[in-house]
């Protein structure tokens, strides 16, 4: 594959591997392709692997190597997950919600798995009735599957609940400010940034989200959303 000039050499074969990968279609291929050539991502890029002047380390270094890492395999490990993530959540177009957003969603599904249970209860009784309506033998049989598919799938759907987003995730606004696409990719790019180099680096989300989604994208909103998630220090009675 061909790579700008500006790629480091260091990162090259990040990029390789994520392009070879089969999930790397479709969507994701338009997403990859905006980050793989986007000279936006040469200072992305720079600050990840900026060394300290004095001490020879990375002004950023990796949060959590891997026993046996080197400080370099360490930082394109880090490197690496941060533009899959970049990636996934661009391509799956992840959005900021609501608590109402969030409880309008759960009540929906736990009404459709109610009334999927009810009309697995219906066929059920019709089953041991003969009040099917139908001479096909095979019938019956067929229909107590069905009604057995049905409460799996209420099963599913109510498990599904348990998935949806709770109060302190980050991903939960108050109210929505500008595209929440673009406010729910950066706060999760922001998330992965802080997950492996501990540090707040609000511009470096900004950008990656701007160049994955092709949108403007400012660092108040992974800076905002990162902020009020941390516990608020009590201060001692003087």
């Amino acid at each position: 594959m061909k790579f700008p000039s500006w790629t480091p050499e260091l990162v090259r074969p990040i990029l390789e591997q994520m392009h070879a990968h089969p999930a790397c279609s479709g969507q994701r291929r338009l997403v990859f392709e905006r980050v793989l050539d986007d000279p936006k991502m040469r200072p992305v890029y720079d600050e990840f692997l900026r060394r300290d002047r004095k001490s020879g380390k990375f002004f950023h270094p990796a949060r959590s190597p891997y026993d046996g890492q080197s400080p370099e395999e360490a930082q394109l490990s880090a490197i690496r997950e941060v533009l899959q993530l970049t990636v996934s959540a661009a391509s799956d177009r992840i959005s900021v919600s609501k608590l109402d957003e969030i409880e309008k969603a759960r009540e929906r599904w736990m009404d459709h798995a109610t009334r999927l249970r009810a009309l697995a209860h219906d066929m059920e009784l019709a089953c041991e009735l003969g009040a099917l309506g139908l001479d096909d033998p095979k019938f019956p049989g067929l229909a107590w599957q069905d009604s057995q598919a049905l409460l799996r799938v209420a099963n599913w759907v109510e498990h599904l609940t348990s998935a949806l987003r709770r109060p302190g995730d980050p991903l939960i606004v108050d109210r929505h400010r500008g595209d929440p696409i673009v406010r729910g990719v950066q706060i999760m790019i922001g998330v992965k940034l802080e997950e492996q180099f501990g540090g707040r680096l609000d511009g470096t989300a900004a950008t990656l989200t701007s160049v994955a989604l092709a949108a403007e994208a400012s660092p108040r909103a992974s800076r905002s959303a990162l902020t009020e998630r941390k516990p608020r220090k009590r201060r001692s009675a003087s």
